[in-house]
């Protein structure tokens, strides 16, 4: 984080890292095969775009794009497609790859389970409160809905606890109310597209 309080230099920092291990993709492409490839991909690159994403993942859309033109360009690298319009989206399907705003919101609804189930540190479980913990009245699904504070500034619809706990409250009760952290994440893969439509 900056002096703007934005994560711009932050993602400075991830695109020069992740255009390194672009540059290694690229240079042995023509000598390994494409599942090779990917194991590259998840050694050298993932682990930039996932690193404590849950925190950094509420900046503007144009430092998200800069971030997914460079797993769009990983991922024609890897099939080996041209740098033209509609050839991402085949590339990111044929590999079975989520765009990163959708794993960014899947890491970070893997982290609310915990946080509200007691699996995360306390200083994390502390943040949030249920709907009906706040409120006298009780109303439909709210014992499994968290309360959101009502924002007054810009950074405070940035923090976790905001964006968290609003985060939470849109994935589906039955989905939230799983017994476990493997049901959980099993539930939300095959929901993940809810997670970013709003």
């Amino acid at each position: 984080m900056d002096e703007d309080l934005n994560w711009e230099k932050h993602i400075d920092y991830i695109s020069s890292k992740v255009s390194s291990g672009i540059g290694a993709i690229k240079r042995l492409r023509e000598f390994i095969d494409q599942s090779t490839l990917v194991k590259v991909y998840n050694a050298l690159i993932q682990p930039y775009f996932d690193y404590c994403s849950e925190v950094w993942d509420c900046f503007n859309k144009g430092l998200s794009d800069r971030l997914q033109k460079l797993q769009n360009r990983a991922a024609r690298l890897i099939m080996g497609l041209k740098n033209e319009h509609g050839q991402s989206p085949i590339a990111l399907k044929s590999l079975g790859w989520m765009t990163l705003e959708e794993r960014r919101a899947q890491l970070k609804a893997k982290l609310m389970f915990k946080t509200v189930n007691g699996l995360a540190p306390q200083r994390l479980c502390d943040i949030f409160k249920n709907v009906d913990e706040i409120h006298n009245y009780n109303l439909r699904g709210s014992t499994s809905k968290l309360y959101i504070p009502k924002p007054k500034t810009e950074f405070l619809k940035n923090s976790f606890g905001y964006s968290g706990a609003k985060l939470w409250n849109q994935i589906p009760e039955q989905i939230r109310n799983s017994r476990s952290f493997k049901s959980f994440g099993n539930k939300l893969s095959s929901s993940t597209s809810i997670l970013v439509s709003t």
